[in-house]
Formats: C-alpha cells, structure tokens, sequence
C-alpha cells in the first residue's frame, strides 16, 4: 500500500508539471506569466507590421525577419523590404507584458501549442538572429516546415570558426538547391537557409 501510496503522489505531482500555470485570464502557460521570454505570436491579415509599431511603441523588442524584393517600375529597379514570413511576429517580453499592450487587439495573437502559447528557446532565438544580422551569408531563404521538407538527424552541425563560431543548425541539402546550405531554425516555424563560408564540426 506504502508503494501504492507513492506512486500515487507521484502521479499527481507530473500531472500537476503537466498542467503548468495558468494565467488570471486563463490561458494556461508553460511558465511563469511575469518571466521574460520570447514569445512566437501572429498578426492576422499581413499586419505584423502594424504589430511592430505597436510593439515599438511600448518599448518591447520584438523580432521580425525581412526579406529583401526587388521589381522594375517605370524602367528603374526598386528595392524594398517585406517580412520573408508573413504574420509571424517574435516578442520578447512576459506573458502579463504582452497582454497589456495586445488587450482588446487583433492584431496579435498567441500562436498556441496546443493550448499553451509557444515560448521559442533563447538560444534558437540566439542562434537565429545573430545569423540574420550578420553579413557573412548570401541572400537568405526563408522557409516553413511545410515547404523544407525532412531535417536529417546526421546533419545537424556547429558552425567551427570565424564571427558565427557556435551556431548550431542544419548542413544539407534542401528543395530546389544544387548543393547544401546551412539552416538555422526556430523549431516548427521558420527556417533560414543560406550558404555560409566556413568551418563545420559535427554533432553526435
């Protein structure tokens, strides 16, 4: 009964970390409501930009990757930035944060997993941006899971040496690439993939 008794209570107690937290307007969280994190949201209808300047507004960081689009008008070349995913915004601040400033709004919304909003680890968000802001690439792809097809597990890979050392993603070969680019990911939402100069090592 005694090993009853305890495996009883230790049910209860993983249930309970299952659970998680839950937050006074209850939404159930993965987290402590008032911890800083990087939170993946949506901006329904192409609005991410309008998110941003909300965001801005408030002094919160936020992430939004852009691509660059170039077309002829009038016989000249204009150039211009787009996001290189649309809808998505990244945040980086506490769940009661956001709900400050998004109450009443649409125009962002908690992408959930699948009732818990999805909070992006801090070293992909890291690995992710630091690659984007850099200048040692050619002009990157933006790519969800559904248009990159499968990751290979031998693939993954740590960028060895110069300004990028430490960045860990993908060295392979993706739809419509002759030869195999580097991929960085936030997981289960958006990959970067590009050509990188440099040393990979290998992770087991």
């Amino acid at each position: 009964m005694r090993v009853l008794r305890s495996y009883t209570r230790r049910f209860y107690e993983s249930e309970k970390k299952a659970v998680g937290k839950q937050s006074k307007d209850g939404m159930k969280l993965s987290c402590d409501p008032n911890e800083i994190l990087w939170y993946a949201m949506s901006s329904p209808f192409r609005r991410e930009m309008k998110a941003k300047a909300l965001l801005d507004a408030h002094h919160i960081e936020n992430f939004i990757p852009m691509k660059k689009r170039q077309e002829i008008r009038d016989g000249e070349i204009v150039t211009w930035e787009e996001p290189a995913i649309h809808n998505f915004v990244f945040v980086h601040d506490s769940y009661n944060g956001i709900m400050k400033v998004k109450k009443g709004l649409d125009i962002l919304q908690f992408i959930l997993n699948p009732l818990s909003p999805i909070v992006v680890p801090q070293r992909q968000m890291d690995d992710f941006i630091r690659l984007y802001e850099s200048d040692g690439y050619d002009e990157p792809e933006f790519l969800t899971p559904q248009t990159m097809g499968q990751l290979r597990k031998n693939a993954r890979v740590v960028i060895g040496d110069g300004p990028l050392a430490g960045i860990s993603g993908y060295y392979q070969r993706v739809k419509g690439a002759k030869d195999k680019r580097f991929i960085v990911l936030i997981e289960g939402l958006i990959a970067m993939v590009c050509s990188v100069e440099c040393k990979f090592v290998k992770v087991k």
